[in-house]
């Protein structure tokens, strides 16, 4: 039976939202050939985007208005029960088998995501949906269920305007449309204004992403209250099935990096999902005959509850805890995944809906009231007593304060300093870089603190930054096109500033993951690397001016060797497929010219081969112990290597390559602080 604002049922689009959903499973599965999976999304979005603006077109033609209170319930039931499930989930996930970096902010994404602000809350902290560095949050898929969220809860209201509007116009469907159009054309601008922002502020904004949903809307306009003739119906199918090709290509074929997403191909994509839509509910197309396909159309049944459970049941069931390869794997995730969505349909979803459980006043009372304890339970959850990794922003903080106090590792004091460093007068130490620094600096700052050489505390230094860009290489990528940091033009002044101020005796400079990035020359526009002469040359003028700077005082500069890195690891768990700044090609490269900066300043410049010491280690140089995003050391092993090696050996080495140093009174030793993001 058909109520106010019904549809009549199309099994095709139920399996369009059976085989989106599936190309997101097989994009979070990590396949190599799924690596445009995400743009299923994307076509949520669109097939959205026509669904509620056709529930609201025929409920004008039948009541002549929109009923906003009738229509926001109906979205209540259908949305919060299961998305109030999965909540509950994740705070179950978050006491259980959460990994510290997780857990740290947990209880602020799972507000967010009942507020339906998890996109914006991503926006705000920096978080990237190819987030290479960071734990990946359980609730992370929130950001799209976030945006079509505050497209229900504003568009209908917009279109009740448009409405009121079209009653003086008497032109229903051309008021509605120009006011769709309008709106498309200002989420294009949106994004082209913020083509000069992080690309993920364009993924993720609902501003930028609303074309999508909107271009949806205006198909529903334009086939509303139409009948295609026989021409119409295979000129549609014709175009649907077209489209079918061109999606089944995108989601294998497409990249996240790809800069021309976030420059209006989203919503191009947009336009063939339409085309797919426009197809797919026209029946005996050919389109909408495969679309029908049983199992798709069941998938496409239960796809809200697989999309959102999916991801914390993927973050579950890792190959750590199941011993399994990523084939095997992924079948006993998705079939985990699909038994939680029927169980949920079955039993939570379908009977709300149809107002067999949480009537009237019941739901008005219990539906908070769970909500509450959701968010009750994320804060407990994340009460003081686990440890968790500092943010870059925290270990910032700490590094610059000298505040080494909570390190993770009991024996901190460990080995005491040679008997002779006394005669060398107690030299003061520093430390520069990048955010592998940061993390570096954790536990060498302890290491120095507890060795009784000084207080830790140092110069702070510009943020976000390695030895590169210059003038000529001002955009690196590693996943994508970006602009490099702001702040990277005043590192060298930073330095220079620093090192004028504080006049250490050591100082140590961690460098390598931004130098092997793809660099473009501005002069061909071409993307060249480490190991193409013209980067190699750059990176030695950068490292050669680096010593000058760092050495201006007197001070011998020790340059770390920097490990192999392997970008978009998370919690140890290697990507689906390496990016090109992680071919051990280019970190070797580095580290060798690394070494002809030093050979060539001898008594200025000196090499520490660290890379080589974790080599030595017993799970080696990528051991997700030491390194769980494949870049950056935890504060355990940065205090580890610290404490066993690092602080000696740089000991040893000065001694060895100095001697006594002349001075009168005990110094302070300098730790300069290294940037907060990036690698």
């Amino acid at each position: 039976m058909e109520g106010p604002g019904s549809t009549p049922y199309v099994p095709a689009l139920d399996g369009l939202r059976g085989i989106a959903v599936a190309a997101v499973l097989t994009f979070h599965g990590g396949f190599g050939w799924a690596t445009g999976g995400f743009l299923g999304v994307s076509t949520f979005f669109t097939l959205s985007g026509f669904l509620i603006t056709t529930v609201l077109l025929v409920e004008h033609d039948q009541h002549g208005r929109v009923g906003l209170r009738r229509f926001w319930s109906r979205r209540f039931r259908r949305l919060l029960p299961a998305s109030l499930l999965c909540l509950a989930g994740v705070v179950v996930f978050g006491a259980t088998v959460a990994t510290a970096g997780q857990l740290a902010h947990l209880r602020v994404q799972v507000a967010a995501a009942l507020a339906d602000v998890a996109n914006w809350q991503l926006i705000v902290s920096g978080t990237s949906y190819a987030d290479l560095f960071a734990a990946p949050s359980p609730t992370q898929h929130f950001w799209s269920l976030a945006i079509e969220e505050q497209f229900y809860l504003l568009y209908p209201v917009a279109m009740v305007g448009l409405f009121a509007v079209a009653r003086r116009t008497g032109d229903v469907r051309r008021t509605v449309a120009v006011g769709l159009g309008v709106a498309v054309v200002g989420s294009l601008l949106a994004t082209a204004l913020l083509q000069g922002a992080a690309i993920d502020r364009i993924y993720y904004g609902t501003d930028t992403r609303s074309a999508e949903l909107t271009l949806g809307a205006l198909l529903a306009v334009a086939l509303h209250r139409r009948h295609l003739d026989g021409a119409g119906r295979r000129l549609a199918g014709s175009l649907g099935l077209a489209a079918l090709a061109v999606t089944v290509v995108a989601w294998s074929r497409v990249d996240l990096a790809d800069a021309w997403l976030y420059r209006g191909g989203l919503t191009a994509f947009a336009l063939v999902s339409a085309a797919l839509v426009a197809g797919a509910v026209h029946p005996g197309t050919a389109v909408s005959r495969a679309l029908a396909w049983e199992p798709l159309r069941r998938l496409g049944l239960i796809s809200y509850g697989v999309y959102l459970f999916h991801w914390p049941i993927f973050l579950w069931l890792t190959p750590e805890r199941t011993g399994l390869g990523t084939g095997p794997l992924f079948v006993l995730r998705v079939l985990v995944t699909v038994g939680a969505a029927v169980a949920s349909y079955a039993l939570l979803e379908r009977p709300v809906r149809a107002r067999r459980v949480l009537a009237g006043r019941e739901a008005l009372v219990l539906a908070p009231a769970a909500a509450l304890v959701v968010v009750v339970g994320a804060v407990v959850v994340t009460v003081p007593g686990r440890d968790a990794e500092p943010t870059f922003e925290e270990a910032q903080a700490l590094v610059e304060a000298g505040d080494f106090t909570d390190a993770p590792v009991a024996d901190l004091a460990a080995t005491p300093p040679p008997a002779d460093l006394a005669a060398a007068g107690r030299p003061e130490i520093a430390l520069y870089g990048d955010s592998t620094a940061l993390r570096l600096g954790l536990g060498f700052g302890g290491w120095v603190q507890a060795s009784g050489l000084a207080r830790g505390e140092g110069g702070v230094n510009e943020l976000g930054c390695g030895l590169l860009p210059d003038d000529h290489f001002t955009r690196f990528r590693y996943d994508g096109e970006a602009d490099a940091p702001d702040t990277c033009a005043s590192v060298d002044e930073a330095w220079a500033a620093d090192i004028a101020a504080t006049d250490p005796d050591i100082a140590l400079l961690v460098v390598g993951p931004w130098e092997v990035a793809d660099w473009r020359d501005e002069d061909t526009g071409e993307w060249v690397h480490l190991g193409q002469p013209a980067v190699d040359d750059l990176v030695r003028r950068e490292l050669d001016e680096a010593v000058d700077i760092l050495s201006a005082g007197g001070a011998v500069v020790y340059l770390l060797t920097s490990p192999l890195i392997r970008i978009g690891t998370q919690d140890g768990v290697p990507p689906a497929f390496e990016r090109p700044a992680s071919d051990p090609s280019r970190m070797a490269r580095f580290n060798a010219v690394l070494a002809e900066v030093a050979d060539a300043r001898p008594g200025e410049a000196a090499v520490v081969d660290l890379a080589g010491y974790l080599r030595s280690t017993p799970g080696g140089e990528m051991d997700p112990t030491l390194r769980p995003d494949g870049i950056h050391l935890t504060w355990d092993a940065a205090t580890a290597i610290s404490t066993d090696w690092l602080g000696p050996e740089i000991l040893r080495r000065y001694l060895a390559d100095r001697g006594p140093v002349a001075t009168t009174a005990p110094a302070t030793a300098a730790t300069g602080s290294s940037p907060t993001t990036g690698p």
